[in-house]
């Protein structure tokens, strides 16, 4: 499903997100990488959650810069 559909089915709502909003999600997104990495070795099952947290937090990014 594309964007655009996800719009005329109500599932998302257009938002204008500011530069500072993108980039938040972004610094939200390393920060959860370089968690995982460094959970890696002790716990896989958490540092995989901590990673799923930072693909979710990059493509908000993404969408808000959209």
């Amino acid at each position: 499903m594309n964007y655009e559909d996800l719009l005329s089915k109500g599932l998302i709502k257009q938002f204008n997100a500011s530069p500072a909003q993108v980039k938040s999600r972004i610094e939200l997104a390393k920060k959860d990488i370089k968690a995982a990495r460094a959970m890696i070795a002790n716990d896989q099952d958490w540092a995989f959650s901590m990673a799923y947290n930072a693909v979710l937090q990059a493509t908000r990014a993404l969408m808000f810069a959209s």
